[in-house]
């Protein structure tokens, strides 16, 4: 038996919530037989959402990656811890957090192999979407390593042990994008009009709304193809288009448990609190500890740069962070409230923890002890793409596009300002409204993970960041990149580093 199909069933097992896992999964364990039905599929896809969303990416990888990576989230950690060192830039190539976020890339885009050989010359009516949601998986698993890694090793077919390395040499980025853009055309024409019937799985709006992603970063550093501007412009003007999507209001509501799902939320992992197993624990690790019965990690904190942006009008910052917890101190119905100021969080002890912390993920309209009876789990959802981001890529696609801001800019970029609560732009030239749509991206998306891949594209990555409190300790131009894992390049020596590691 060839080990990634061993891999994969195994992570099927212990992550779907279908019954019909139940069975001894011992006949049907061989690639040529492996995934065949409907319900092969769905399980295997279900597998890899479940991992991105679990501990392994979306729960934690990602955050220590692109989100230390950036200026937005900071922690309690030093150089010399795994976290600490991400966030100083004194990383090593060995770093468990980068081969992670590595691993599990690359084994959703062999698992989507595994369907796509699988679905190939076949005509069943179920098919098409589900070739179509491989293919959106595929493409957003290349979209986030090329965007960390650079030139990467392009796997189309399923490899039968990934431990022994991916068997292919690197590929320039322009060969990456143009398989990742290949992938996204085919997919949003297989999805269309398609309802796979459950939530968390690819969509025809989210083909879309990745494929205006891809074409605003390759208009940016480092390919800077202006020809995708417009593109960019179209494809999110699409997603608009099929009136599925709208902005949840107030913005505060957006982030209720109870509204997950809503008709903002485009693609999102998916957490459930039938089981502890399934429900999220990045909401605890943006919450600060020493807070009574509402503490959490102290993992990834704000700061005040970014919450000093938000003008007072802003309704986006109080329902954005916290500066101020009010909490019991234990679990007893007769305990007393405490208000905890953020110059008390952690204790007050750490400079790095005394600050504003995100709030987006923390439901407090839930039981008062619910919180803590969980493990200090939710079952929060994480949003890796929701509308109001689609509208943010019209404005400032149009603006790119046509030397200056159109009416479909201003249309797009007001909406979201409105809900927050802001005057509309007007009279802009293009500069000050390239500048405007990157101030909305950061009042709107922090804590999404978004910061980093908006630095490098925006081609300011290393200025900004040399200058960052925590960053300049160690932080070169080459880390623009991220290194290949050390273990990668032991098992395959034909993979080149990246310059600088």
């Amino acid at each position: 038996m060839k080990k990634v199909i061993i891999y994969t069933i195994l992570i099927v097992i212990s992550s779907a919530c279908s019954t019909s896992l139940e069975e001894e999964p011992k006949d049907f364990l061989s690639p040529d037989n492996f995934p065949n039905t409907e319900n092969d599929v769905v399980q295997l896809i279900g597998g890899v959402m479940t991992r991105f969303a679990s501990n392994d990416y979306y729960d934690r990888d990602l955050w220590d990656v692109a989100g230390y990576g950036a200026d937005h989230v900071t922690s309690r950690f030093l150089p010399g811890n795994i976290r600490g060192d991400m966030e100083h830039y004194t990383f090593l190539t060995d770093n468990p957090r980068i081969l992670s976020l590595w691993e599990t890339n690359y084994f959703s885009i062999n698992a989507m192999n595994q369907i796509l050989q699988s679905l190939e010359g076949r005509d069943e009516g179920w098919i098409p979407g589900y070739k179509g949601a491989a293919l959106t998986l595929r493409a957003l698993s290349y979209f986030h390593l090329v965007q960390l890694f650079g030139d990467l090793p392009i796997v189309t077919e399923p490899i039968a042990d990934l431990g022994s390395g991916l068997g292919v040499t690197r590929s320039p980025i322009e060969e990456v994008y143009a398989l990742i853009e290949q992938d996204l055309l085919e997919a949003e024409t297989l999805l269309q009009n398609v309802d796979l019937g459950r939530e968390g799985l690819p969509t025809e709006g989210l083909s879309k709304t990745l494929l205006a992603h891809v074409y605003l970063t390759m208009a940016g550093f480092p390919l800077q193809d202006g020809s995708k501007w417009a593109l960019a412009a179209a494809k999110a003007k699409e997603v608009k288009a099929l009136g599925r999507y709208s902005l949840v209001r107030p913005f505060s509501d957006l982030w209720l448990i109870a509204n997950k799902n809503g008709p903002e939320h485009i693609f999102s992992t998916q957490r459930n609190s039938a089981d502890r197993t399934f429900m999220a624990f990045f909401p605890a690790r943006t919450r600060p500890n020493f807070v009574g019965y509402q503490s959490g990690t102290s993992n990834y904190n704000g700061n005040w740069d970014l919450y000093n942006k938000y003008s007072d009008e802003d309704l986006r910052r109080d329902a954005s962070f916290d500066t101020l917890i009010v909490s019991t101190e234990t679990a007893s119905a007769d305990s007393p409230i405490k208000i905890w100021n953020y110059t008390e969080f952690n204790g007050g002890n750490n400079p790095k923890e005394t600050r504003p912390y995100s709030l987006k993920y923390f439901d407090s309209d839930r039981p008062y002890n619910e919180f803590r009876n969980f493990g200090r789990r939710l079952p929060t959802n994480f949003p890796i793409y929701r509308y109001a981001e689609v509208l943010l890529f019209i404005a400032e696609a149009e603006n790119e596009a046509n030397n200056g801001p159109t009416q479909d800019a201003y249309d797009a970029i007001n909406e979201v300002r409105d809900r927050a609560g802001l005057a509309p732009l007007s009279g802009m030239d293009q500069t000050e409204f390239r500048d405007a749509v990157r101030l909305e991206r950061e009042l709107e998306l922090n804590f999404e993970l978004k910061r980093r891949f908006d630095l490098v594209r925006y081609g300011i990555f290393f200025d900004v960041m040399s200058q960052n409190e925590f960053a300049k300790d160690g932080i070169q131009p080459h880390n623009i990149l991220y290194p290949i894992p050390a273990i990668e390049i032991n098992v395959s020596p034909d993979i080149a580093q990246n310059p600088g590691y």
